[in-house]
C-alpha cells in the first residue's frame, strides 16, 4: 500500500495549480500580441523600403538588381527556414501585408485566377520574358537593371489591382519566385499571422 500512497502523492504533485491554465493562456495571447506587433513593424518598414527602391529604380536603374538578389536570398533561405522569406522578409510581400491590406476587400480568390493552367502560363511568360530581355540587352547592365524595374513596376500594378479586389497577396500565386522557394526547401516556416488567410495558398 505504501508504493500506492507514494504514487498518489506524485500524481497530486503533477496536477496543475488552480489558475495555471488560465495564466498559460494569457501568456500565449500576450506572446501572440507581441509577435503580431513585431511583424507589423518589420513589414511596415520593409513595405516602405520597397516603394522607395521601386521609385528610385526609375532614376538609377542598377537598383533593379535587388529583384534577382531577393529571388536568390528567398531560395537560399527556403532551404533552412521554409517560406520564412515570404512571410517575414520579402519586400513586396511586406508592402502587400502592411499597406495594400488596408484597402483590400480580402475576399476569396476567384477560381479563374486560381487555375493551374493560368498560373503556369503567367509564370512561363514571366520567366520567358525575363530570359529573353537579359539575353537581348546583355552586356548592358544598366539596361538590364532598367528592365527589372519596369517588370517589377508592371507586376506590382497588376498585383495591387488584384489585391484590392481579392486578397492582398493574390499576385503571389503567379510569382516564379514562389515556385522557386518550393524547390529550394519545404521545411515548415513560421506561422503566418497576416490579416486573414489567403484562400488560395
Amino acid at each position: 500500500m505504501a508504493p500506492r500512497a507514494h504514487q498518489s502523492v506524485i500524481d497530486r504533485d503533477l496536477i496543475p495549480e488552480p489558475g495555471t491554465i488560465v495564466v498559460d493562456r494569457k501568456e500565449r495571447k500576450a506572446q501572440a500580441a507581441r509577435f503580431q506587433k513585431t511583424r507589423r513593424i518589420k513589414q511596415s518598414f520593409m513595405g516602405t523600403m520597397f516603394l522607395i527602391l521601386l521609385a528610385a529604380g526609375w532614376l538609377y536603374s542598377l537598383i533593379g538588381y535587388f529583384i534577382p538578389v531577393c529571388m536568390v536570398l528567398g531560395i537560399g533561405l527556403a532551404a533552412f527556414q521554409g517560406r520564412s522569406w515570404c512571410n517575414w522578409v520579402c519586400p513586396r510581400g511586406s508592402f502587400e501585408d502592411a499597406w495594400l491590406a488596408k484597402i483590400s476587400r480580402n475576399r476569396p480568390i476567384s477560381q479563374v485566377f486560381r487555375s493551374t493552367r493560368l498560373r503556369v502560363a503567367v509564370m512561363t511568360f514571366l520567366m520567358g520574358m525575363l530570359t529573353w530581355q537579359i539575353l537581348r540587352l546583355w552586356p548592358n547592365l544598366w539596361a538590364i537593371g532598367g528592365f527589372f524595374v519596369l517588370l517589377l513596376s508592371i507586376t506590382t500594378a497588376v498585383g495591387v489591382g488584384l489585391g484590392i479586389i481579392f486578397h492582398e497577396r493574390t499576385w503571389v500565386l503567379y510569382l516564379p519566385h514562389r515556385h522557386h522557394v518550393k524547390l529550394g526547401g519545404e521545411k515548415p516556416a513560421a506561422a503566418d499571422h497576416s490579416r486573414g488567410k489567403m484562400h488560395a495558398m
